[in-house]
């Protein structure tokens, strides 16, 4: 869960395992190559790299 408080950096873990939980599209077999902070246009954010084995049906 987020609160407002938190930095960028720190919703990453969050909104990762909310994308894992999803039952739709194959999102539970995501594997997660890397998670880094970056700054977008001067901006803490965060970024990660996914990895979703071929054999899934594509994405919408």
């Amino acid at each position: 869960m987020s609160k407002a408080d938190m930095l960028p950096t720190e919703l990453a873990g969050p909104y990762i395992a909310e994308l894992k939980k999803e039952d739709s599209n194959g999102l539970p077999s995501l594997t997660i190559i890397s998670n880094e902070p970056v700054r977008v246009s001067g901006q803490a954010t965060f970024s990660f790299y996914i990895y979703r084995p071929k054999h899934l049906p594509a994405l919408p």
